[in-house]
């Protein structure tokens, strides 16, 4: 649309300046103008399509920079993700191993409250025998057990 109206411009100006000059133009003045004026809108296309590819070229060299973006920010997740799943794997092992030797120093201690508790049971049964039956409460003072 731009070259129809640069065209249509010019062949205006051009028409002008044949009237209004004293001496009517040939044809060969005609054809000679029509044919600077292609050279003209043509000069004027190359320079367009010129401007054309360099922006094409700027857009290609922001597609590979973008592209590039990508790729280190993928790298970046990835590392961020196995940061995470190591330390993730470390607290629980470390909460694991922690557990372990609790139970493990707990255990004998809950070990003797167990039968210190069940030694006190069957001491109290006994000694309700005891009252009933002689010969334990026999048994028991021989023994030095009798605590009552």
């Amino acid at each position: 649309m731009k070259h129809i109206t640069m065209i249509i411009l010019l062949i205006i100006l051009s028409m002008k300046s044949i009237i209004a000059s004293p001496a009517n133009a040939t044809k060969d003045d005609i054809k000679l103008l029509i044919h600077q004026m292609d050279k003209r809108f043509e000069a004027m296309q190359n320079q367009m399509d010129k401007r054309f590819e360099q922006v094409d070229k700027r857009f290609e060299q922001v597609d590979k920079r973008f592209e590039s973006m990508d790729k280190r920010f993928d790298v970046i997740m990835y590392i961020m993700i196995a940061g995470f799943t190591i330390i993730m794997s470390y607290l629980l092992k470390e909460r694991y191993l922690i557990k372990t030797e609790v139970i493990k120093e707990l255990e004998p201690q809950l070990i003797r409250k167990a039968d210190k508790n069940l030694l006190d049971k069957v001491i109290a049964i006994i000694e309700d025998m005891a009252v009933k039956d002689k010969e334990i409460e026999a048994l028991l003072t021989k023994h030095h057990l009798k605590l009552v």
